[in-house]
């Protein structure tokens, strides 16, 4: 008979191997690979469940980009697709984009959506504040510009609960300098209620804008006009029709930057960004906590020796504050995705960084319901189009299962100057509507953990190059003059790690018609009896 301890022991060993399976099971890396590039710039939790992903689409590598929208299942698959712009849809493909993006999304309360950013009519000209609102499907209900003659952008909206929206960002037509923070409520069906500008004589800009829980809102982002430096971190708290309660400066005598706000349990806030006046590096993340009437509590910089930056910041039910951005110099490449948990007080308890040898930037961050993290943003190191948007789910520890790193970034209490300005409110806009067409995308979806290692180097661009990429039914691999000699073998792998195909290669230009194959991304190697070479492929 076995002793109690044994069978006790079995039973530990079980459980942790469950807990395990589960914690693979709620962690996944993915990429979106599009033809020509695509990022990242919001993601939500949709009621249903599942996720909504915005951000932009290049449709014809010249940054012709529009608003981009990925919705996908709790497990990060593509359940459907759109972009919306001024473009031409060709039912398979959309075409003649202007340089649209869009940086964030909000479930509206039929279950649709509403989009907003930033619209050129012309590639490379002025912008207007774009919003589009979609139904539950994604299909269009309506798109409206605000604006004037210069730039104006729209960073992010609320639905309040007469089902109206408000809207912030900056403008440059308005207000009383170069550039102000605006502020601006809408009907339902995108009809201006009111306008608001905040700022002085020189640039002031929101990056962010939520709505308080007494149902007013606040904006962060930076002014040039006040503070104690080059630019300072500005923070705008007004009621629900657009007054200012109060505002506020923080920062020193360089440049500092607010990227995200969010309100605590208690009433007050937390706001993240970048900071040059303070910490250890070029460049730090900036973290400030301040009470219900603005006023500083403490505030922080964690960084290493080059540049980090906070782009966007969510608190867990127990107070713990999760910071997502990017930091270059320190993780696998040159830019990383950053993950950095601290307590309620500040005090860094890990930090960890996610990607390939290449860019990879967060610039959204969601809290899910087992603890754990959804981050997105783009990433080159698994990118065909140049960059990609690369979605990565973690536990509780911030795990995603590849491709991370725990980072020993130096933590600095710092005293930020902190000002009161009394900035100029102004009115003003004008609404344009622009024929909007929305198109389907031919997104693949593909899984970083299970892709092979791939070899870039001058090396393995020396010994075979394989076109065209993306391919339908032909494959050409060409290979070098030194490895004509060689005895060469391709393999065709799925992001699975399956091999699809094997088939012997010549030295110099082979031409291999592909068997039947499901759209995705796939994974080419050579073997020439010494090394492995892979090059990864979209079969369309």
């Amino acid at each position: 008979m076995k002793s109690v301890s044994f069978v006790a022991f079995t039973l530990f060993l079980l459980s942790s191997c469950f807990t395990q399976m589960l914690i693979s099971q709620s962690s996944f890396q993915k990429v979106y690979i599009s033809k020509n590039g695509s990022q990242a710039n919001d993601v939500i939790a949709l009621s249903q469940g599942g996720y909504a992903i915005a951000g932009w689409y290049d449709v014809e590598t010249l940054f012709t980009a529009e608003f981009y929208l990925v919705v996908t299942d709790a497990a990060g698959d593509t359940l459907w697709t759109r972009t919306y712009g001024k473009q031409i849809d060709t039912s398979s493909f959309v075409q003649n984009g202007s340089g649209n993006e869009g940086y964030q999304i909000t479930q509206t309360q039929d279950g649709g959506f509403l989009f907003v950013g930033e619209r050129h009519e012309i590639a490379g000209g002025t912008s207007d504040a774009y919003l589009v609102r979609t139904n539950a499907q994604g299909e269009l209900m309506w798109a409206r510009m605000y604006g004037g003659d210069d730039n104006e952008y729209a960073i992010g909206a609320v639905q309040d609960e007469q089902g109206d929206f408000i809207v912030g960002g900056f403008t440059e037509t308005f207000g009383a300098g170069i550039r102000d923070m605006f502020l601006f409520k809408v009907t339902e069906g995108g009809d201006t209620l009111w306008t608001r500008t905040f700022g002085g004589e020189s640039i002031d800009a929101a990056n962010d804008m939520k709505q308080t829980s007494d149902g007013g809102f606040i904006m962060t982002g930076y002014t040039f006009s006040y503070g104690a430096g080059s630019s300072d971190v500005y923070v705008v708290r007004t009621d629900s029709i657009g007054q200012v309660v109060w505002q506020k400066t923080f920062g020193g005598t360089l440049n500092d930057i607010g990227h995200s706000i969010t309100e605590t349990a208690d009433g007050g806030f937390v706001i993240v960004g970048e900071t040059e006046s303070f910490g250890v590096g070029n460049r730090d993340v900036y973290l400030l906590r301040l009470n219900a009437d603005g006023l500083l509590q403490w505030s922080y910089a964690y960084g290493g020796s080059n540049y980090e930056a906070g782009n966007a910041v969510v608190i867990r039910e127990n107070g713990d504050i999760a910071i997502t951005g990017y930091t270059r110099g320190e993780g696998a490449g040159a830019e990383d995705f950053l993950l950095l948990l601290a307590d309620d007080q500040g005090t860094m308890k890990w930090a960890r960084t996610y990607g390939g040898p290449e860019d990879e930037t967060a610039k959204a961050i969601i809290a899910t319901p087992d603890n754990g993290f959804l981050m997105t943003g783009y990433a080159r190191s698994f990118s065909l189009g140049g960059l990609d948007v690369y979605l990565v789910r973690t536990d509780s520890m911030g795990i995603s299962g590849c491709d991370e790193a725990v980072e020993n970034f130096t933590t600095r209490v710092i005293t930020s100057l902190e000002g009161t300005p009394a900035s100029e409110v102004g009115y003003g806009t004008v609404i344009k509507q622009r024929p909007t067409l929305s198109g389907r995308t031919n997104t693949t979806v593909a899984n970083p953990c299970k892709i092979l290692n791939t070899v870039s180097s001058e090396e393995s661009s020396d010994f075979f190059m394989i076109y065209p990429n993306p391919t339908e039914e032909v494959l050409c691999i060409k290979t070098s003059n030194t490895s004509s000699t060689r005895n060469l073998l391709l393999s065709l792998f799925d992001t699975f790690g399956r091999r699809v195909l094997q088939k012997p290669l010549e030295g110099g230009e082979n031409r291999l018609v592909l068997p039947p194959l499901a759209p995705g991304m796939y994974i080419v190697s050579v073997f020439d009896g010494f090394k492995t070479i892979s090059r990864s492929i979209v079969i369309l």
